[in-house]
C-alpha cells in the first residue's frame, strides 16, 4: 500500500487527481507547476484584494464556486479548486477571501473573460499556442526518431552476431577429424585437445558478443540520457512559454489589445579606448 494510504501526512501535497491530469492535457499545463503558482500568490498575499490582483497577473481569476467555495477560473475557463491548489484550510480562505457570494460565480466569470477575450486576442492566443505545440512536436519527434535508430542498430547487431556465430560454429566442427582419422584422433586424445580448444573459443566468442552488446547499451542509454535532458529543458521552456502567455493575455485584456510581442533590441555600443 501506498504511504500516502497509510498516513496522509505522508502525502505529495502537489500530486494530481485523474481530473487534473485531464485538464492539463487540455491546456498543455503541467498541474504541479500550476499549484506551485498559486501557491506563490497565496503566500505573497494578506488580502483577498491583493490575492486577486497576485491570480490576474498570473492570468487566473477569483470566483465562487458551485461546490468548492473559492476557485480560480483561467483565461480558458478552466476552473482550479483554491482549497487544493493553494494548500490552504477552508476556514483559512474564508478569513482572508471572505464569504464567496462577494465574488462572481464561475458561470459570470467565464463571461466576464470572454467579453474581453476578443477575435484578434483569440487569433493572437492561437498562434503563440501552435507555436508552443510546434517546438513540443519537435522534440517528440527526435525522441523517436532516436528510439527507431536505436531499435535498428540492435536488430543489425544481432544479426551481425548470429551470422558470425554461425560462420564460427562451421569453422569450429571443420577442426574435428572425422571417420579414421577422427578415430585416430581420439585414439591420440588430439580430439579432447581440439574440443578444449573450440570450447574455449566459444567462451571467447561469447564474451565478446557480450562486450559488444554492453557497449552498444551503453552508448544508447548516454544518447537516452543526453535527450532526456533536451526534452526536459524543452518542457521546461514550453511551461515557461504558457504560464509567460497567461501573463500576456491577462494583460491584453485589460488593455484591450495585443501586446507587442516582437520587440526590437538596440544594437550595443562598443566602449571605446583611449589611444
Amino acid at each position: 500500500m501506498p504511504d500516502g494510504f497509510r498516513d496522509r501526512a505522508a502525502r505529495d501535497p502537489l500530486a494530481f487527481t485523474l481530473q487534473e491530469w485531464q485538464q492539463s492535457k487540455r491546456t498543455k499545463q503541467d498541474p504541479k507547476h500550476t499549484q506551485s503558482l498559486i501557491r506563490e500568490c497565496w503566500g505573497a498575499s494578506d488580502t483577498r484584494e491583493a490575492f486577486e490582483a497576485a491570480l490576474r497577473d498570473k492570468g487566473y481569476w477569483l470566483a465562487r464556486g458551485d461546490k468548492r467555495g473559492f476557485v480560480a477560473v483561467d483565461w480558458r475557463g478552466e476552473t482550479y479548486s483554491l482549497s487544493r491548489m493553494s494548500g490552504a484550510k477552508t476556514k483559512d480562505l474564508k478569513a482572508r477571501l471572505g464569504d464567496p457570494k462577494d465574488l462572481l460565480s464561475v458561470d459570470e466569470t467565464k463571461a466576464h473573460i470572454s467579453e474581453r477575450l476578443t477575435p484578434k486576442l483569440k487569433d493572437w492566443v492561437k498562434e503563440e499556442e501552435a507555436k508552443a505545440h510546434k517546438a513540443g512536436l519537435a522534440a517528440q519527434f527526435q525522441r523517436q526518431q532516436m528510439v527507431q535508430r536505436q531499435r535498428r542498430a540492435r536488430e543489425q547487431l544481432k544479426t551481425r552476431q548470429e551470422q558470425r556465430w554461425l560462420a564460427e560454429e562451421k569453422a569450429r566442427a571443420a577442426r574435428t577429424p572425422k571417420g579414421m582419422r577422427g578415430l585416430w584422433g581420439w585414439v591420440t586424445g588430439k580430439n579432447r585437445k581440439i574440443r578444449q580448444d573450440n570450447e574455449a573459443a566459444m567462451a571467447r566468442a561469447h564474451q565478446r558478443d557480450g562486450a559488444e552488446k554492453q557497449d552498444t547499451i551503453t552508448k544508447q542509454l548516454a544518447e537516452r540520457r543526453s535527450l532526456q535532458c533536451e526534452v526536459k529543458l524543452a518542457r521546461e521552456k514550453q511551461q515557461n512559454k504558457t504560464q509567460a502567455l497567461n501573463r500576456d493575455v491577462a494583460q491584453a485584456m485589460a488593455l484591450g489589445r495585443v501586446p507587442e510581442t516582437v520587440r526590437t533590441e538596440k544594437p550595443a555600443r562598443g566602449r571605446t579606448r583611449d589611444a
